[in-house]
């Protein structure tokens, strides 16, 4: 078992201010002035555990809190990001017969939050069935995002749009040499 407690106190975080919209040479332009009105602090905790149920399975589990309290000045307010309060997770790893592996990944993902804008919480669950005949070889196939149609785990940035993270099922073949 492991369990961890923190705090951060931050002060000067460089922020963005937007200026008025101008038209300089021509070309419509949004100002951007860089300052340090950002304070706030974070705090939280994180426990996990592993268990060793018998000589072939091992179950590991892990859970964060964390709460999450920074001012990034007026200007922006409407912009601030709220990562997940709660996550959590658990991992089943079982060799059930010889050379055949099965892993089970259960994770839950609290809300994100930015401005107006939030990212509903999700459940995953993931799970692997693999046969190694020998240390060379692995065959496997792979069920990843089984219970939902798809998910949002980010918001876009800048250029970057947001992921779906849709249900998936692929093989694997691995040789190692």
């Amino acid at each position: 078992m492991d369990a961890s407690l923190y705090f951060n106190d931050y002060k000067n975080i460089v922020t963005n201010s937007i200026g008025v919209p101008a038209i300089i040479n021509g070309i419509p332009t949004i100002p951007v002035y860089p300052s340090n009105q950002g304070s706030g602090e974070t705090y939280g905790l994180e426990l996990s555990a592993d268990l060793q149920v018998n000589d072939n399975w091992k179950i590991i589990t892990s859970y964060s809190y964390i709460n999450f309290d920074i001012k990034y000045g007026a200007a922006m307010a409407d912009t601030e990001t709220i990562p997940p309060t709660h996550q959590f997770n658990i991992r089943s790893h079982l060799n059930f017969a010889e050379n055949w592996e099965l892993d089970n990944i259960l994770y839950y993902m609290d809300k994100i939050a930015s401005g107006n804008n939030e990212i509903d919480n999700y459940v995953r669950f993931d799970t692997r069935i693999a046969y190694k005949p020998n240390k060379n070889w692995e065959f496997s196939i792979v069920g990843q995002n089984l219970f939902d149609d798809w998910h949002q785990e980010f918001f876009p940035f800048q250029y970057q749009p947001s992921a779906e993270i849709g249900r998936s099922v692929y093989g694997s073949i691995v040789w190692k040499f």
